[in-house]
C-alpha cells in the first residue's frame, strides 16, 4: 500500500467512527490483516495514531460468513486475555448477538474497550 492510501485508510477510519460513534481512534490503529513496518507506523504516528493494536482471533466475519461458522469461531477465540477481531458489517453478525452474549456469560469474559485495556481515558469529540 502506498503512503498515501494508508494515510487514506486512517483517515477515512478516523472519520467513520468520529461521525457514527462519537469517539476519537487515535491514538489506537488496527493494520490491516496485522501488516505494518516503520514506514506505516511513522505515518500512523504523523497522524496521531501511536499504539497499534494486534489480535489474537477474528469472528472471520470481514466477508459474509454463515451464522454457524461465525459462531464457530466464537466458541474457537473468546477466551480470557485475548483481543478478538469482529467487523459486525454484515448481516449475520446482527443475528447472532445473543449467543454471542451467552458465550461471554458462560465463559465469565468481561468484554473492554481499548481505552479500558489500555487504562487510559476515553476520547470524545
Amino acid at each position: 500500500m502506498t503512503a498515501r492510501g494508508v494515510t487514506d485508510e486512517l483517515e477515512r477510519t478516523r472519520r467513520f467512527l468520529r461521525n457514527d460513534f462519537g469517539v476519537e481512534s487515535a491514538p489506537y490503529f488496527r493494520p490491516p490483516f496485522g501488516y505494518r513496518d516503520a514506514a506505516v507506523d511513522r505515518i500512523a504516528a504523523d497522524l496521531g495514531y501511536t499504539v497499534p493494536v494486534l489480535w489474537d482471533g477474528s469472528l472471520s466475519d470481514s466477508g459474509v460468513i454463515t451464522e454457524k461458522y461465525l459462531m464457530a469461531m466464537a466458541r474457537r477465540y473468546l477466551r480470557a486475555q485475548r483481543i478478538v477481531i469482529g467487523h459486525a458489517n454484515h448481516a449475520p453478525v446482527t443475528r447472532v448477538f445473543g449467543e454471542l452474549q451467552e458465550i461471554v456469560t458462560e465463559r465469565r469474559l468481561n468484554m473492554l474497550t481499548l481505552d479500558d485495556y489500555f487504562q487510559r481515558p476515553i476520547a470524545r469529540r
